[in-house]
């Protein structure tokens, strides 16, 4: 019934925005008309008189008795039979006709121009009402000046003055009122403060909020990884007033670090609360208690299923909408991609049935790590496998010799399992680090009890009575297991988006375009993290899935907005990741033409590329915190190095000492 009641209401307004449009044009066009054809006529003045009684013998008048005769070239008309009428006179002179004739002109074209603006002074229309046009992108100055697109709170004295206020209000109301509902308003129940939950599952943490017609925000941002969490604190510290963000995410927390899941967090060394973002130095965890403290509405649990890039509109998965009435900043980031799954028995009996990639998730023993729920399930099967198989030891088997395939390899193998890791190619790492040193890792691995399996490929994955059971090769051959871990991978979670914005042509995964400031193919819509493809930096036209681009990426967007001088986005690759007990970081660029190797993986091993005796990246693994600030400036500058030098050294602090020299 709101439903209906709200789309009639919206048809009323419509109607009356382009009536009121349409009627204001007619008369400004109408007046320039008459100024335009009166000023031809040869004639000092005229004189017309109007009566309210009628109009009898209107056409015998010179207005339109010239129009009637224009086409015969007639340029003087006899009004003399008009008729007289008492009531009101009007007179203009030759200049005066000129005068009417061109305000006419001007106001027909400023109401055209600004119709939008005098409607909403009538009050006929949604006060959130707010034009958008789809523009050209931007030229690509080396740097950026944008007018902030709302006021900044400045002094501190003014920022006191609303936190005192928001105190105020905060103990008049209790926070059971504060977090409410309207599904949980029909039942009359209570929820917790730091959450409330819908029928359907949805959490909100702000107040007063209307679930049934949805809200509008200076700034939406859709996504709820790591480049919402660095987005939202780059606003609060730049000043913006509260109740103006929007993060509408996917997860049951607020934004963390997901490249960390997989990390110490999956072998149980790090805690929940270690994974929010912007944990470094001495800020404050920015769990849910601070986005509420900052009045930064978080939508949790809430999935968007409709994007208007013209209007800025959103709708989530209950049909509320939400619009920003400033700008929209994309950062749904990846998800994983996925295999098939066939039947053991119908396999056995050449039936087989696939069953698509996105119907995978009904399946038992099978992982695709992305959030932190998956990471949850995967650690509860990890231990609960261990405790219940006392006789046998429990099998794993991984998709994938990437990222996140070998951290969770790590973790299984630590917790007693038996891994076998498929890798498609040759060698760990693929694309990122030389033969020689994937062999380094590969001898660790394997003397940790890791079975490794290369040049192979998974065709579809066995699943018998709904639990995965194992994977068929290429080459027939069937491997079973108790788990089984795909980690192959992943793709831009842009489906939404799509025939909406600009995006890479001729890929098969496409990334959406942006300009310097992130900014897509229409006003007022960012995208950041891993969707985004710079056509900037030397890396183009590729999209960069790192956790460092995420971050910065969004701290740029998010200093544009605010009306901050930004200069040209430059990022400097910065990934890592960890085996067993070694965490490893890569910096720069890995193309360089001479590579040379230090140390070992049990104490401290560095990697250099070099290039025309420049110092291109490099890897190092087990370093410390000053050794990688040291070699991330190393290879920003491309440090000029002698290869005869490198040549001639073997120890790792011997090279650090060399790079540090001048």
């Amino acid at each position: 019934k709101k439903e209906v009641q709200r789309r009639i209401g919206l048809v009323l307004w419509k109607a009356k925005f382009f009536s009121v449009k349409l009627i204001g044009i007619i008369i400004f066009v109408n007046l320039a008309l008459f100024g335009a054809i009166v000023e031809f006529i040869n004639d000092p003045g005229f004189t017309y008189e109007i009566d309210q009684s009628g109009y009898t013998n209107w056409r015998n008048c010179r207005y339109f008795e010239y129009l009637n005769n224009l086409s015969n070239n007639i340029t003087t008309v006899d009004y003399s039979n008009c008729v007289k009428f008492q009531k009101l006179q009007f007179s203009m002179t030759r200049n005066q006709v000129i005068i009417a004739g061109l305000a006419g002109a001007i106001a027909s074209i400023l109401f055209f121009l600004k119709s939008d603006h005098f409607i909403r002074c009538l009050k006929i229309c949604p006060q959130n009402y707010q034009p958008h046009e789809q523009q050209e992108q931007q030229q690509q100055p080396s740097t950026a000046r944008n007018i902030p697109l709302f006021r900044r709170v400045t002094s501190d004295s003014s920022r006191n003055k609303t936190k005192s206020r928001t105190a105020k209000t905060n103990l008049s109301v209790t926070p059971e009122k504060r977090l409410r509902s309207s599904s949980l308003r029909s039942s009359s129940s209570m929820v917790k403060r730091n959450s409330l939950r819908s029928s359907s599952g949805a959490i909100a943490l702000w107040s007063d909020f209307d679930s049934s017609s949805g809200a509008n925000f200076d700034v939406i941002i859709v996504g709820g990884g790591v480049a919402a969490g660095y987005a939202a604190r780059e606003f609060v510290q730049l000043g913006i007033r509260a109740e103006q963000i929007a993060i509408f995410s996917m997860e049951s927390i607020a934004p963390y670090e997901r490249s960390e899941l997989t990390k110490d967090y999956l072998t149980d060394f790090q805690k929940l609360d270690d994974l929010y973002t912007c944990r470094t130095g001495n800020k404050s965890l920015q769990n849910r208690d601070w986005y509420e403290s900052q009045g930064i509405r978080l939508f949790l649990q809430t999935e968007i299923v409709y994007f208007d890039s013209i209007n800025l509109l959103i709708k989530d998965h209950l049909g509320r909408p939400y619009q920003a009435s400033k700008c929209i900043i994309i950062a749904t980031g990846s998800v994983p991609r996925k295999l098939p799954v066939t039947n053991i028995i119908q396999a056995q009996q050449n039936k087989e049935t696939f069953i698509s990639p996105d119907q995978s998730k009904a399946y038992k023993n099978l992982f695709y790590i992305r959030t932190i729920d998956d990471t949850q399930k995967l650690k509860s099967k990890l231990v609960t496998n261990i405790h219940e198989n006392l006789v046998k030891i429990p099998t794993c088997l991984v998709i994938g010799g990437g990222y996140i395939g070998l951290e969770c390899a790590s973790a299984a193998s630590l917790k007693g399992w038996l891994v076998t890791i498929i890798i498609r190619g040759d060698s760990l790492y693929s694309g990122l680090i030389p033969n020689e040193l994937s062999k380094l890792f590969e001898t660790y691995l394997t003397e940790r009890g890791i079975t490794l399996i290369k040049q192979s490929e998974c065709e579809t994955l066995l699943s018998d009575c709904g639990s995965v059971i194992g994977c068929r090769l290429k080459d027939k051959s069937i491997i079973r297991s108790d788990i089984t871990i795909v980690g192959i991978g992943s793709v831009p979670n842009v489906q939404l988006f799509k025939g909406k914005l600009q995006f890479q042509s001729e890929v098969s995964n496409p990334g959406i375009l942006v300009d310097q400031n992130f900014q897509t193919s229409c006003k007022g819509i960012f995208a950041v993290g891993d969707i985004a493809v710079p056509l900037f930096h030397a890396y183009a036209p590729f999209q960069l899935e790192h956790a460092e681009h995420a971050r910065q990426s969004a701290v740029h967007v998010a200093r544009y907005i605010m009306g901050v001088q930004v200069e040209m986005f430059h990022y400097h690759p910065n990934i890592g990741s960890q085996l067993f007990d070694v965490k490893w970081r890569f910096f720069g660029d890995n193309s360089g033409g001479f590579v040379r190797i230090f140390g070992d993986l049990e104490t401290k091993l560095l990697t250099l590329w070099v290039w025309d005796d420049k110092v291109q990246g490099a890897l190092i693994a087990r370093g410390e915190k000053n050794d990688y600030e040291i070699l991330e400036r190393v290879t920003k500058i491309q440090k000029t190095i002698s290869s005869k030098q490198l040549r001639d050294i073997e120890n790792v602090e011997d090279v650090f000492l060399l790079l540090l020299k001048n």
